[in-house]
């Protein structure tokens, strides 16, 4: 059988699969924090398969530098180094000598080429999918983000790095948490002395329980919680008060980086979230989210952003979609 090799590497899972004729075929996942490199779990995956894939496409979470990336936010437990690939790498393994490696939320974007509506929950506006740019972002391990551009030569997936913009406090009390946050996490603040941090250092499941402590450290109080499950819960369960005010953070500038990116990359199509934690917590996108995600200066600009339709996007496969529409419909 001919096929193709398709791959979603974050900072957490690397998913492996074929595709043949289109379809999603055999798909294997293994922790990305290993022992293994990743060429040698896509060659153990290979080695399992009768025949050699003919091409190749891997999305990876982290920027695409030579053909090459090294993931922002994942580090061999032994060796401690950061887990990289290589396209040169991967197209040994394939029959033709081709593969492209592509930033995971390309992938992303290029998912929502063929998105359908039973994949998708209306957050904001009709629940009807609509023609124009479409824009995803995910919170998950990291802070994904991916543009979507219909063109009049076909769909067009833009990468980007929009989960590394900067986000500054906007109270005296979210100033005394953003500098106690600098103490834990100084390599995230985008210029010294200053208050302005990666958004992804905050709004991102490995960046929660940093802000959690941040939030803790601020009234000096002891941090009871250590990862951003725990935080979501106490704050959903109302078990914790900094547990609150650390989701109170997190939706309010979430809401208005997500709505900046809508709004820069005019998504008339849509704003799709995708992600760990926005799948397994859909109820963070309440009033105080789309308070600061429809918050637009003047009142067009307002209106713009609250015409804009936003979707929870809830296909886990949407990687491993996007890579083989990446096969299908990319140059």
């Amino acid at each position: 059988m001919e096929w193709d090799l398709v791959a979603d590497i974050g900072g957490t899972n690397t998913r492996l699969a074929r595709v043949h004729s289109g379809e999603i075929l055999g798909t294997k996942t293994f922790p990305t924090k290993s022992d293994k490199t990743l060429v040698q779990l896509i060659h153990g995956f290979i080695e399992d398969q009768p025949t050699q894939p003919g091409r190749a496409v891997v999305a990876m979470a982290g920027p695409v530098r030579d053909g090459t990336v090294t993931l922002t936010n994942a580090q061999n437990p032994i060796t401690g180094v950061f887990q990289s690939l290589a396209e040169d790498e991967v197209a040994q393994l394939t029959q033709s000598n081709r593969a492209r490696i592509i930033n995971d939320f390309e992938a992303a974007a290029w998912a929502l080429a063929t998105v359908q509506p039973q994949e998708v929950h209306g957050l904001q506006g009709d629940g009807v999918l609509k023609p124009g740019n479409r824009l995803i972002v995910g919170p998950g391990t990291g802070l994904g983000v991916g543009t979507l551009v219909k063109t009049a030569h076909g769909f067009q997936a833009v990468p980007g790095e929009g989960g590394h913009i900067g986000i500054s406090p906007q109270s005296p009390e979210e100033r005394q948490v953003f500098q106690a946050f600098g103490k834990i996490w100084p390599e995230t603040m985008m210029r010294q002395p200053s208050a302005r941090f990666e958004a992804e250092a905050m709004l991102s499941g490995t960046g929660l329980p940093r802000l959690y402590n941040a939030a803790c450290d601020s009234i000096g109080q002891p941090c009871k919680i250590h990862d951003a499950e725990g935080v979501l819960a106490a704050a959903k369960l109302g078990l914790s008060n900094q547990a609150r005010v650390t989701l109170e953070i997190f939706k309010r500038h979430l809401g208005q980086v997500i709505g900046d990116l809508a709004i820069t990359n005019h998504a008339s199509g849509g704003v799709f979230l995708a992600g760990g934690v926005a799948t397994k917590n859909p109820w963070i996108f309440d009033d105080m989210f789309f308070e600061t995600f429809n918050a637009g200066g003047r009142e067009r600009f307002s209106q713009a952003r609250s015409g804009l339709s936003v979707f929870l996007y809830q296909n886990d496969n949407f990687g491993l979609i996007g890579a083989a529409n990446a096969l299908a419909f990319g140059n």
